[in-house]
């Protein structure tokens, strides 16, 4: 069984707001108190769904960019096992080949 906590306990304000509404007027004032709420709550539901569309459009392009790094990584990688198999031949003929890391430096 769930255990009960302060929040389970009626308040007068809450039995209040549940209670029916004895004349007219107050059914006329809690009628428009519930349709004020209703619109806020319909207003916040698109800001909601606005702020949805913008996020799955981000995310969009997130995996874009994602994708688009994942690309040039492998190149990067495969560029990178080209080059120093490239450098081994090269060592293995006795030259020394120069890769995009190496600066010549004369004094």
């Amino acid at each position: 069984m769930k255990p009960k906590g302060m929040q389970d306990i009626a308040t007068a304000q809450s039995l209040i707001s549940r209670s029916i509404p004895a004349t007219r007027a107050q059914m006329m004032t809690r009628l428009a108190r519930m349709e004020h709420e209703r619109e806020r709550l319909e207003r916040e539901l698109k800001v909601w769904g606005g702020k949805q569309e913008q996020t799955e459009e981000r995310l969009q392009q997130v995996r874009q960019r994602i994708e688009l790094l994942q690309r040039a990584l492998d190149e990067s990688s495969a560029d990178e096992e080209r080059e120093d198999s490239s450098t081994q031949r090269a060592a293995d003929d006795g030259r020394e080949a120069k890769g995009w890391r190496e600066i010549p430096l004369e004094y």
